[in-house]
């Protein structure tokens, strides 16, 4: 019988806690980047241009890729975890990119890259201060 004190007690699969919300994350900036209307799109108010959309959205990709590999690696320093997670949100910001240079209507930008990057920073930036404070 499992105890308080059971680590298996409280042990969830990685890969359904930690990695397949990333990959789902993944998958729905890839769907939206393969709509030719997007850019069309009305943003709302908050949001006076496309470069805080990509922020918002990679801020989203960088705290769970920082909870993921934070998961994966927990031996790794909080920094490193950081850099690693940052690394990955501008490497899937610029499959993002070229994928959307793939997609009539669409077009890459350095400016939407660099928000890519900005957001999956401060998303991770974000996890790791929350998970050191609570």
């Amino acid at each position: 019988m499992a105890g308080a004190g059971d680590e298996t007690a409280t042990v969830r699969p990685f890969g359904l806690y930690y990695l397949l919300p990333v990959v789902v994350y993944c998958l729905g900036i890839f769907f939206l980047s393969s709509r030719s209307d997007l850019g069309s799109m009305v943003p709302p108010a908050w949001m006076p241009n496309d470069k805080m959309a990509h922020l918002a959205l990679y801020a989203g990709l960088g705290l769970l890729t920082y909870r993921c590999f934070q998961r994966r690696f927990p031996g790794w320093n909080p920094t490193v975890v950081l850099l690693a997670a940052t690394v990955f949100c501008v490497v899937y910001g610029i499959s993002d990119e070229l994928h959307q240079s793939q997609v009539p209507g669409r077009e890459p930008s350095w400016l939407d890259l660099l928000a890519d990057g900005a957001g999956g920073y401060a998303g991770a930036r974000l996890w790791m201060l929350a998970r050191r404070h609570f």
